[in-house]
């Protein structure tokens, strides 16, 4: 008899266990179908979308103070992505934990990883009116914008980040018969730019290939340069050019003259903005705060190569 009750006790235990297992589970809040990166099997998104906070006294101040004067969607996005982007580090977990942050505490620390500024950027959207999405991949969340008008946004990207997209900015005198030049660099990808210059005498204005070709134009001989992007005999224009690297504009002077010029990156051209369309159709525009860097702009998204798993976390 005893063996049996042995075993009768193992299999109640085996079965006790297994309901438990099967339980727990169960309660795991996984509210999407199909597979789930593996960072989010253990506890789903819905502790992601419970930090977002909605109705903060203290979130809307902030918000408010940043946002400023914005008139409508598209200027809020950008600058409540600017403060995240420009002024909170990002601050990776601690190793092997998965620590989420609420957006007070990524405030306190001025830090946080790409889920805590993503979670703050919604946070502080939806407290000056504006309602946010996240997005998760297999290693990554941002947060994004949808109902965006996308002239009026890339309008705005060139007011608010005028300084940032400026490659050039000068004022200087030139001698009669001189030439002056600006190199580009960067990456090797062409980007648009808007070129003004405006000069006292008459002066002709080129897009070379290179400097060897600037080089012969100073010295009379034939060169090679780019009609859409220059103008001759000119006092000043405003040219939409589209320049890689390595490339460079020349002035030539025929009569000394001062010559202002100004050369700026075009957000409303720019190969690095990605909109995303949700699945009624509306355009949205993304709002990565974890991408760093001096000429970042909302918009700009990372590599997705490799990605196989995205998910739209709906925390309305």
């Amino acid at each position: 008899m005893r063996p049996k009750m042995l075993v009768l006790s193992f299999l109640l235990f085996a079965a006790a266990f297994a309901v438990f297992r099967f339980s727990e589970k169960r309660d795991v809040p996984i509210p999407y179908d199909g597979e789930m990166p593996e960072r989010y099997v253990r506890k789903g998104f819905q502790p992601y979308i419970k930090a977002v906070n909605k109705n903060s006294q203290q979130l809307r101040a902030l918000g408010a103070k940043i946002a400023g004067n914005c008139p409508d969607t598209e200027c809020k996005a950008a600058r409540v992505y600017a403060f995240v982007q420009r002024d909170v580090r990002y601050l990776s977990d601690p190793a092997g934990f998965e620590l989420i942050q609420k957006p007070e505490e990524t405030l306190a620390l001025m830090a946080g990883d790409c889920e805590d500024l993503a979670i703050l950027v919604s946070s502080l959207l939806w407290n000056i009116g504006v309602e946010t999405q996240l997005v998760a991949t297999d290693s990554h969340m941002y947060s994004r914008v949808c109902g965006i008008d996308r002239h009026r946004f890339e309008g705005i990207l060139e007011d608010e980040y005028a300084s940032s997209l400026t490659v050039t900015d000068t004022r200087q005198y030139l001698p009669a018969n001189s030439a002056w030049a600006v190199s580009f660099e960067g990456t090797g990808a062409e980007k648009a730019y808007v070129i003004e210059f405006s000069a006292g005498e008459p002066v002709d204005i080129y897009l070379f290939p290179d400097k060897n070709e600037f080089d012969k134009m100073t010295k009379g001989g034939n060169f090679r340069y780019y009609d859409t992007c220059s103008a001759k005999n000119s006092r000043g224009e405003k040219l939409w050019c589209g320049i890689e690297r390595g490339n460079v504009i020349g002035v030539k002077t025929r009569k000394a003259s001062v010559l202002t010029f100004k050369a700026v990156k075009s957000a409303s051209f720019s190969s690095d903005l990605v909109f995303e369309e949700d699945e009624e159709g509306t355009l949205c525009v993304p709002l990565d705060a974890a991408i760093k860097g001096a000429q970042v702009l909302p918009g700009m998204g990372m590599d997705e190569d490799g990605i196989t798993e995205k998910y739209v976390i709906d925390i309305r």
